[in-house]
This record gives C-alpha cells, sequence and structure tokens, in this order.
C-alpha cells in the first residue's frame, strides 16, 4: 500500500465525518457483527438479478461502550427455555416464521427485545439496498460537479430516479443487460444514454418535484451522451453491480479505528479485508477479529437482531406505505410491543451515536422504515396508557 494510500483512508473517515456531522467518532465501544441476504455478489443475468432486489444486505448487530464489558447472557438464554439440544442460538429459535409479521407473534422475541432494552446494549447496523447501489452511479456520471448542486438535491435525485427504475424494473433490466451495466463501453455510451433518455422521455410522474427531477436528469444524460463520457460506469466488470459486500466490512473498521470490531468468521469476505492492511493514516489498524459464533453468545445475539432486521427491511420493501394502517390495525398487543421496543433500541442506539445506524438506500423507503415503526410504537402507546389507566 502506497503512502498516498496509507493518508486516503483517513481522509475518507474525515469527509465522511464531516459531512454528516458525527461526534464521539473516537471514543471506544465493542462492536459484534453478523449480517443476513449476503449473496456474496450482486449481479446481473439475463432474466433478472441473481438476488432480491427486495432483500437488503444488513451487517451489525450489538455494541456497547467500552471494552470488556460483562454482560449477562445467562439469564437471556435461560429464560429464552431453549431445548437443551440447542447448542447455539439462531434466529429460528425465536421465531421460525420468515413472513415479517408472523414472525412478531413470538413471546421469545418480546423476551430478546426486552433483555436488549434493560440491558445498557445499543444496536448498530448498515442496511444497503442493493439495487440502490447499484443504479447510483447513473446520477454521478452525469452531475457536473463544476456546477456545485447540494447534497440534497443529488440524494433527491438518485431518489426518484431509483424509484422509477424499481417500477419499470423488467424494462430496465433489459437495457442494462442489453449494455453490460456498469460497464458502459465508449462506443455504446451514445446509444445507451439514448435510451435512458427515451425511457424518461415516456414516464409519467407522479407529481410536479419529481418530474422537474426527472427532467433535469434527462437534461444532464444528454450531456453526458454529448460528451460520450459516464465516468463511474467506464472500466468496470460486465454485469457485476456489486462485486463483494468488503467495502461496508472496511468503513466499520476504519471510522471507529479506537474500537473493538468482532465478526462473526466469514472466509471469503476477510480474505479481501486482510489484505487491503488498513491504515489510518501511516498506522496500521489492528482491532477487528473474526470468531465462531458457537463460541460467542455475543455474535450468536448479533445474529438474531440482524436476522430480524432483514426480515422488516424486506417486509417493507415490498409493502405499500398506504397499506400501514389497515396492517397494523390487525395488530394485537404482543406484536406491538415487539415493534415498539425495535424502534426503541434504534431510537436509543441512534441517538447515542449517529453513524450507529447506517442506511445506504433511497431516502423514500429511510422514511417508509420510519414511519411504520412510528405508527405501530404510537398505537402501541395509546392502547398501553388505556390499559393503565383501567
Amino acid at each position: 500500500m502506497s503512502a498516498n494510500n496509507l493518508f486516503e483512508t483517513g481522509e475518507i473517515r474525515k469527509s465522511i465525518i464531516d459531512l454528516h456531522n458525527l461526534k464521539d467518532m473516537s471514543d471506544i465501544y465493542t462492536f459484534y457483527y453478523d449480517e443476513t441476504n449476503n449473496a456474496r455478489r450482486f449481479r446481473l443475468k439475463e432474466d433478472g438479478f441473481n438476488a432480491s432486489i427486495y432483500e437488503n444486505f444488513v451487517l451489525g448487530g450489538i455494541v456497547y461502550k467500552g471494552k470488556n464489558k460483562y454482560i449477562d447472557t445467562d439469564k437471556l438464554f435461560k429464560d429464552l427455555k431453549l431445548q437443551s439440544t440447542v447448542k447455539e442460538l439462531k434466529g429460528k429459535h425465536i421465531s421460525n416464521k420468515s413472513n415479517y409479521i408472523e414472525c412478531i407473534k413470538s413471546d421469545k422475541l418480546n423476551i430478546f427485545l426486552k433483555w436488549l432494552d434493560n440491558n445498557d446494549i445499543y444496536l448498530h447496523y448498515s442496511n444497503m439496498n442493493n439495487l440502490y447501489f447499484a443504479i447510483v452511479d447513473i446520477v454521478d456520471s452525469v452531475i457536473d460537479e463544476r456546477i456545485g448542486y447540494n447534497m440534497e438535491f443529488i440524494y433527491y435525485l438518485k431518489n426518484v430516479l431509483y424509484k422509477y427504475i424499481k417500477e419499470d424494473i423488467d424494462f430496465i433490466q433489459e437495457v442494462f443487460y442489453k449494455f453490460k451495466y456498469p460497464n458502459i463501453r465508449k462506443e455504446v455510451c451514445h446509444e445507451f444514454c439514448s435510451y435512458l433518455i427515451d425511457w424518461i422521455d415516456g414516464v409519467s410522474a407522479h407529481n410536479h418535484d419529481e418530474g422537474f427531477a426527472l427532467e433535469f436528469l434527462r437534461q444532464c444524460i444528454k450531456k453526458a451522451r454529448k460528451e460520450n463520457d459516464l465516468l463511474f460506469l467506464e472500466d468496470n466488470t460486465d454485469y457485476i453491480l456489486m462485486n463483494d459486500f468488503s467495502s461496508i466490512y472496511i468503513q466499520s473498521i476504519f471510522m471507529f479505528p479506537n474500537s473493538y470490531h468482532i465478526f462473526d468468521e466469514e472466509t471469503e469476505v476477510f480474505k479481501i479485508v486482510d489484505n487491503k492492511k488498513l491504515y489510518m493514516f501511516e498506522e496500521l489498524l489492528n482491532n477487528y477479529v473474526c470468531v465462531k459464533s458457537t463460541d460467542n453468545k455475543l455474535i450468536q445475539i448479533s445474529d438474531v437482531i440482524i436476522g430480524h432486521l432483514g426480515k422488516y427491511f424486506t417486509f417493507i420493501n415490498k409493502t405499500n406505505s398506504k397499506n400501514y394502517e389497515s396492517i397494523i390495525d390487525k395488530l394485537g398487543s404482543l406484536e406491538l410491543e415487539n415493534i415498539y421496543l425495535l424502534n426503541k433500541l434504534i431510537d436509543k442506539s441512534d441517538k447515542t451515536n449517529k453513524a450507529f445506524i447506517q442506511n445506504t438506500c433511497c431516502i423514500s423507503d429511510i422514511n417508509k422504515y420510519n414511519t411504520f415503526f412510528e405508527m405501530a410504537s404510537l398505537k402501541y402507546e395509546v392502547i398501553k396508557t388505556k390499559s393503565e389507566n383501567n
């Protein structure tokens, strides 16, 4: 690794901290990790994608302040009344349902979430929508940096593009496959841009603001077509939208360089991570280890909570927000309390450190995640108040 690369790692961290106004990033925490929906890589096939566009990759688990803190996991495992044959706690031991609404009808989930809430433990996770990640380079490739648009507007453009691509996913997938996206060669750049321009021409925007954003993008793509230049969509590998998820692991490590990061064994990813020889400026980062989940109950607990979050994000990705009220109206007190407890944990974690919760998703999806939590939590609080007053 060259001296230039050593410096760059520290600068990336600094730029992220400055951009998001993050605090306490040099404090000491201990992070435990597991992941869900790990497709190894996200790629195009002739008939679609190799993984569901509704299933987000999620990496994370639990975190606490300091190092070597004692946490009484024995009480949790005892209260869950697991069968004697269970050697490792998994999500299926809390609830074996794949559907989120069925999953939250679980007394064991209630015990699990209350245990997390009653201990001085926080959640952390990186939640990445694979399709969103795959298409944002279109916007970054056509925006003229000299004009200096603010990040909020650029995020909005990405949000709108993602929304309408998702609504017309079959056609877009065919276009992407035809041009071997994200590796758009110079000789087909003009034609690819023309496809996108014609597609935008045919889109019926849902409102004026989204219509303006689409037209703005159309004009940017026309300029890129004229210049025959799509900077971030060149010199890539045909059809590979996400080669691996190592960058998410790496960012977690270097964003908290004074903390301790304990990962479940993930051989393929850590071949890449270890080979990077991560440096913070000129100092080698040696703040992470991989362990067997069977030997670490906090990794097992991380597996359960991340698996649960993965189901939640999939459920929201597939659900129209117009149906939230009718869905919530059918939930019983146990389901509502479990949603309330999870929302409380996420809110507590986010307030402790903004960097604990990371979403690489479009703005509207993040709003959908939060809105369902808020609506269900509010109903739970109303029911609880009425019960206490009777």
